[in-house]
């Protein structure tokens, strides 16, 4: 089935004994073609979904949003297209800066950071540094400034016990640590 402007607005999907029993899968659009919301019908277990596309969230053009029942993964472009924010459905965010030249600077999210340098002439990458991750995230009655990092899970530095009141160890390094923790 097609809307008006010829567009696929409904199709029947999944197995059945008559065209007139399969189940339908819809696309909604907006005035300017973009898609509003698509259906799915129930298939092997799987209830049926339906997801809403939101765009120019906040009054923010580069903005849209996609929400099931999940909850809501909303995104970010630049005016050149490229991703520079995504939270999922937990409210983690992610983002990524770039420089003139179109390359990563920048990369931010919940497992840390990531900055990196280009060299001058070549543009190729230069360094790459990226900022300690605590897991598990140090719990303290101090605020974040004063959480000590510890080099290693057994032996926090002796300023953590005047800085802060910590309820926990936490093992800090550039990435997370083995999946045995």
């Amino acid at each position: 089935m097609y809307d008006a402007a010829g567009r696929m607005a409904g199709h029947r999907v999944g197995a059945a004994n008559g065209i007139d029993t399969a189940p339908w899968e819809c696309t909604s659009y907006d005035a300017n073609g973009r898609m509003t919301s698509q259906s799915w019908p129930a298939f092997n277990g799987a209830p049926a979904r339906t997801a809403a596309y939101t765009y120019d969230v906040g009054g923010n053009p580069l903005t849209t949003s996609v929400t099931d029942a999940a909850g809501t993964i909303t995104t970010t472009v630049d005016l050149l297209g490229r991703l520079v924010s995504y939270t999922d459905v937990t409210g983690k965010t992610s983002t990524t800066t770039f420089n003139q030249a179109g390359q990563v600077t920048a990369t931010t999210g919940p497992q840390g950071a990531i900055s990196n340098t280009y060299d001058p002439d070549s543009g190729t990458l230069a360094t790459v540094t990226s900022a300690p991750t605590c897991w598990p995230p140090p719990t303290t009655t101090a605020p974040a400034a004063a959480w000590p990092r510890s080099p290693t899970p057994t032996a926090p530095p002796a300023p953590w016990a005047t800085t802060a009141k910590a309820t926990r160890t936490a093992w800090c390094s550039p990435a997370r640590p083995p999946a045995r923790w």
